[in-house]
């Protein structure tokens, strides 16, 4: 066990305050997909920098019990009840940690709903709410939403693709949305409307 060191009223200092004392780091929610679908599965990351001492990860999903994906470094211990996920790390050097989960929308959400995520990390300095993305929309025709954006992110592209695996959306809707993300405008959207089954 390492000694403990002497504050300056000579008093010893143990050195583990479970954070006490410093700035409380802000997670940032990252959602993917950042436009879902009934049914579909969402995957949401938790980052957090320079996290020091013992941590405590809350994290609130709408639908589905979430499932945790992945946690970095290893935690002391996850778990997930009552439509939550907690991770907890005791950590002995400032490092980044993230927490990586899945949550499955229901079937009965309707278009036009919106997700909401909740959470925050609580250290022994305090308290802090989790930024990022925490409402995520919820749409039927997918690929009509994406005609009409500005602009075509890689998201878009991976979602159009898991639509053409699945049959929901055709090869030449899925080739119009790559164009788009492209910035080509060689083919016009509309001949590909609605979709075919």
């Amino acid at each position: 066990m390492a000694d403990h060191a002497q504050g300056a009223d000579g008093e010893a200092d143990d050195g583990d305050d479970g954070g006490a004392g410093g700035s409380v780091p802000t997670p940032t929610r990252t959602v993917t997909p950042h436009v879902v679908q009934p049914e579909q599965t969402a995957r949401v990351r938790l980052d957090v920098p320079d996290a020091v001492g013992r941590v405590l990860i809350r994290e609130t999903a709408p639908g589905e019990l979430p499932s945790l994906v992945d946690a970095s470094p290893e935690p002391v211990r996850t778990v997930v009840a009552a439509g939550s996920i907690y991770a907890v790390w005791e950590l002995d050097e400032p490092g980044d940690v993230s927490l990586t989960y899945e949550v499955r929308v229901p079937d009965a959400t309707r278009e036009g709903e919106r997700l909401r995520f909740d959470g925050e990390l609580v250290a022994g300095s305090g308290t802090a709410e989790t930024a990022g993305r925490d409402v995520v929309p919820v749409v039927d025709d997918l690929f009509e939403r994406i005609l009409v954006q500005d602009d075509v992110t890689g998201q878009d592209v991976a979602l159009a693709a898991d639509l053409l695996e699945r049959g929901q959306l055709s090869a030449a809707q899925f080739e119009l949305v790559a164009e788009k993300w492209l910035g080509r405008d060689a083919v016009e959207p509309a001949q590909f409307l609605p979709a075919e089954n």
